[in-house]
């Protein structure tokens, strides 16, 4: 729906798709033909709701957070892989990569879409979704299908983002020791 309305995938540029997907399924009642079994219905919201949020509400029910986290790493998963195959492609530009994202990406951290300043922080905003994975399969699956080196691959300014990719690779090594 994000696609066919606002021709894009950027939260950003359109809407963000998390509450998108609450007003279709539960504002138009469109779980009713997917879904009737409502005693589950507010794990599903939860799930729509944050698997795109910076965070997860810390209120939710211990279960609804962990239905949260398992699809908010599938969807970084699909994002991470969405550039990997091309099918969205990386903007880079001359600009140096800026100083709050550099310092947040050196201390483990997602980065906030609230400070980037250029295509090049874009880039690293995707490498740093990486450190919000949750469960070792996600982690394998990055290592696994190598991931970063595939990404990496598509970058023409190689000098500029290596360092950042070496980083990721051995935090994402590191973790599953």
């Amino acid at each position: 729906t994000q696609w066919t309305i606002y021709h894009t995938y950027s939260d950003l540029k359109s809407i963000d798709h998390g509450d998108l997907g609450i007003k279709m399924l539960f504002n138009k009642n469109e779980i009713l033909n997917l879904y009737t079994n409502i005693k589950n219905y507010d794990e599903i919201y939860d799930a729509v709701k944050y698997h795109n949020k910076y965070t997860v509400p810390e209120n939710l029910s211990n279960h609804n957070k962990e239905i949260a986290y398992i699809v908010r790493d599938a969807d970084k998963l699909d994002i991470f892989n969405i550039f990997v195959q091309g099918i969205l492609n990386l903007h880079e530009s001359d600009d140096e990569i800026s100083k709050e994202v550099k310092k947040t990406f050196y201390e483990n951290k997602s980065i906030n879409y609230n400070i980037i300043n250029n295509d090049n922080d874009n880039i690293i905003l995707k490498v740093a979704m990486l450190f919000d994975l949750r469960y070792e399969y996600s982690i394998k699956y990055v290592i696994e299908n190598n991931l970063l080196d595939k990404l990496f691959s598509k970058i023409k300014n190689k000098q500029k983002f290596k360092e950042y990719f070496e980083y990721m690779n051995n935090y994402l090594i590191n973790l599953l020791k």
